[in-house]
């Protein structure tokens, strides 16, 4: 398991709460991230993945096509667990 957990920066949940509204996340963010997290950081896949389930699941993001992106997440995850 890697030492790295997901924090939200401390300023953007200040931000958030300053705007009173989640902030939005593009599908192309998320395969960003997930790029990164794979290839810059070498991250294993089952960690891209929990990084990305929590980046879904806090309440700070709405999520561009959620269903999507969730179904995609458990797919993945489903195929790591074979």
């Amino acid at each position: 398991m890697s030492p790295y957990r997901l924090e939200p920066p401390r300023g953007l949940s200040n931000v958030a709460g300053k705007m009173r509204s989640p902030l939005f996340i593009s599908i192309l963010v998320l395969c960003e991230t997930a790029w990164v997290l794979a290839r810059t950081y070498r991250q294993p896949k089952a960690e891209v993945i929990r990084t990305l389930e929590q980046i879904v699941e806090t309440n700070l993001f709405i999520i561009e096509r959620d269903d999507l992106v969730r179904r995609s997440i458990e797919i993945e995850q489903f195929r790591l667990d074979r």
